[in-house]
């Protein structure tokens, strides 16, 4: 599945339990440091957890709840930073969401400054309702470094996460497209209802849920061919990109489709692309 239709795949959110306004028709942009993985993964994850020792004095530390629970706040509180829109549609998913750390291990610890550098695989789990939106599965998976440190007022503990960019760019990305699909006049799940008549084939489904910028593509084949154009470029660009790199090239092809869906008319939107493809080609 291409990285564009990736990206401006998402569709609906329907209410369900806990999680209110998160059910994604498509799959949202994983990068190459997460992995989605199903359900008997998942499984073994929550076992691995469950049946280990008890840990104790810096095991604890990396492997609490109230660790994992400051995680998933880091998290959160990240991608809601990156939000372009209205971020509180995160809440409910936050609240509805488990972390899991699969083999957490102590790298350092410092008694001194009762702080604990401890590293593993954290596994966000996300309700049934958001399940779609990652391939059936409702777990994503990163590898991480995270220290863990008293509260100055003992209230808790502090947690400095890295390596989880990935999990938060794609639950803003969510968000900020959903946000989009409204503002583009569609019901209140955030689509508009497909159409019936020829299509030319662009890098995604025509014949699913579609805002007013995807709809002009389907039917303009030049648009249509820009989009298959600039999917592959993109495509190529981000296999031959550094991992360091990969943020800020996943950033801009946000921005444009930002751009793109903003575009009033066909011509507004040939010339984004234009000017995309060659922001691609030139390295940019």
């Amino acid at each position: 599945m291409s990285k564009l239709r990736l990206l401006i795949g998402f569709s609906a959110l329907i209410a369900l339990g806990g999680c209110k306004d998160w059910l994604f028709d498509k799959q949202p942009e994983v990068s190459n440091n997460t992995q989605v993985i199903g359900d008997n993964a998942m499984n073994a994850v929550v076992a691995n957890v469950a049946d280990g020792s008890s840990p104790t004095g810096a095991d604890q530390k990396c492997a609490s709840q109230m660790t994992y629970d400051a995680i998933k706040k880091s998290l959160f509180d990240a991608a809601r930073k990156k939000v372009t829109t209205n971020p509180l549609p995160l809440g409910s998913l936050q609240n509805a969401s488990v972390v899991r750390m699969t083999a957490p291990l102590v790298v350092n610890d410092n008694p001194q400054l009762q702080r604990t550098d401890c590293s593993g695989q954290l596994a966000l789990m996300l309700p049934p309702s958001a399940s779609s939106a990652f391939g059936g599965s409702n777990m994503l998976q990163s590898t991480v470094q995270y220290s863990v440190q008293q509260a100055a007022d003992h209230s808790g503990v502090v947690v400095q996460l890295s390596g989880a960019d990935a999990i938060s760019d794609q639950l803003a990305t969510a968000t900020d497209l959903v946000a989009q699909r409204k503002a583009l006049g569609g019901g209140a799940d955030g689509s508009v209802t497909p159409f019936a008549g020829k299509t030319y084939n662009p890098s995604f489904d025509c014949g699913g849920k579609l805002t007013n910028a995807m709809r002009m593509i389907c039917q303009d084949e030049d648009l249509a061919g820009m989009d298959r154009d600039l999917n592959t470029s993109y495509q190529q660009k981000k296999a031959a990109t550094p991992k360091p790199d990969l943020p800020a090239l996943i950033q801009a092809q946000r921005a444009f489709l930002k751009s793109r869906d903003n575009c009033p008319d066909t011509a507004c939107m040939k010339d984004l692309y234009s000017k995309r493809g060659d922001a691609l080609d030139s390295g940019e």
